[in-house]
């Protein structure tokens, strides 16, 4: 989808924004600077660094260590397209879109009667699943989901029976072939029902 001149302008107004050294580039601590400002799910630092670090990788197409204006153009439009995504910036008006597998892409496909997800939310649930694949199978056995719960529902009292529950529903909801494990594909499909729960 191309950008209208408004839209392209409010870009460049984020642009001058956040290049805080105004050198016409946008380098990691700035980036870090609008994600902090602008990401909705809650993050450990951890998880926050390494996601600022993969759009940084992303981003800077030519490896100079910093992201020109037309990176970040590329940069912007894949973040802030859709309203549906965990941060808020200013273009309102532009198109929603799912995440779509792209052709040789080895991310998976979400299936359109699936909760729609954007590609910035794949991304953030991929680290979810990476640090809570304990044993680094490349699936979640219902331990390993129930340390994630744990961690999600840490604040709320809850007795063991409805935690026992709660685990046994989103293993059920997300174990689609009953092998007793949640793949990845899987785990997108209860992603934002553990998650979404965090997003303002």
């Amino acid at each position: 989808m191309s950008l209208s001149e408004s839209q392209l302008q409010e870009i460049k107004q984020q642009f001058e924004k956040y290049d805080l050294d105004k050198s016409n580039t946008i380098d990691h601590h700035e980036l870090k600077k609008l994600l902090e400002e602008t990401l909705k799910t809650k993050l450990s630092d951890n998880l926050f660094n390494r996601y600022v670090s993969t759009q940084f990788d992303k981003s800077d197409k030519n490896k100079d260590g910093k992201i020109q204006f037309d990176e970040f153009v590329q940069f912007y439009k894949a973040l802030y397209f859709s309203n549906e995504l965990p941060i808020s910036m200013g273009v309102k008006q532009m198109e929603k879109r799912s995440y779509v597998e792209r052709p040789n892409d080895n991310a998976p496909k979400v299936n359109k009667n699936q909760i729609q997800l954007s590609e910035s939310e794949v991304e953030l649930a991929k680290i979810k699943f990476n640090e809570y694949d304990l044993d680094k199978s490349g699936s979640i056995d219902k331990q390993e989901l129930r340390k994630l719960l744990e961690d999600v529902n840490g604040s709320k009292k809850m007795s063991k029976l409805l935690f026992d529950r709660l685990v046994d529903m989103h293993m059920q909801q997300g174990d689609k072939d009953g092998n007793e494990k949640i793949e990845f594909e899987e785990f997108l499909g209860i992603y934002t029902k553990i998650f979404g729960t965090q997003q303002k």
